[in-house]
């Protein structure tokens, strides 16, 4: 093909203004090693923080912490952590959703009624509260 059949146009630039074999449109590009969003959150949530749980000190991830945290609100009645923390115990597989069903509730079951709510509730409770020194 000739320089002269060659038509120049929208999507199809002459020749010498093209990219050359080898290099790269964007040669700045993202740096190597940049972090994502999701790389960001999943090194923030695994950092380590000193909280005092029951009188003793320990060391938990920011992650523990937050669900930690979730589990407590939605003890004391909180619908909207509670509503959280059911989709995030779908998200956790069969093992986490086989947890809901022992509590009363199939897996699969998306409303609740009163009485399912009432026990899910007061089992998580019980599991929270400290035990008598008995």
């Amino acid at each position: 093909m000739s320089d002269q059949d060659y038509a120049v146009g929208y999507g199809r630039p002459p020749e010498q203004h093209r990219f050359k074999p080898g290099r790269s449109g964007n040669p700045k590009g993202r740096p190597k090693g940049s972090h994502n969003f999701q790389t960001l959150l999943a090194d923030e949530l695994h950092t380590r923080v000193a909280v005092t749980i029951n009188g003793k000190t320990v060391r938990l991830t920011k992650a523990e912490l937050t669900i930690r945290q979730q589990v407590d609100k939605a003890a004391k009645g909180d619908p909207r952590a509670f509503g959280l923390l059911i989709k995030l115990m779908g998200l956790g597989g069969p093992q986490s959703a086989a947890g809901i069903g022992q509590a009363g509730v199939a897996a699969d079951q998306t409303e609740l009624t009163p009485e399912q709510l009432s026990q899910i509730l007061l089992s998580v409770a019980r599991d929270r509260l400290p035990q008598d020194a008995s």
